[in-house]
């Protein structure tokens, strides 16, 4: 179940950090759109993440894979501006 959690919050938070950082070209709204995904995307994580430990994974583990979709994400955002143009 964690791991359905990490595939979905990833295959969601691509499309929409494309959004986001297509939105810092042109100036507006990038904020509130950044508070809108952070908050969707945070008890998701979280509740993956407790469900990995939850399954036996460490919380290294856990973390880790997190943080990693978390940098997969933030990626996004930065290539945005480059779909998006």
């Amino acid at each position: 179940m964690g791991f359905a959690l990490l595939a979905a919050v990833t295959l969601d938070g691509v499309p929409e950090n494309l959004a986001l950082g297509g939105s810092l070209l042109s100036g507006g709204g990038s904020l509130v759109l950044l508070v809108a995904i952070f908050c969707s995307n945070f008890p998701e994580s979280l509740v993956g993440a407790v469900v990995m430990r939850r399954g036996g994974r460490s919380a290294p583990f856990a973390i880790g894979i997190w943080a990693l979709a978390a940098v997969s994400n933030t990626a996004a955002v930065v290539c945005g501006p480059g779909f998006a143009g």
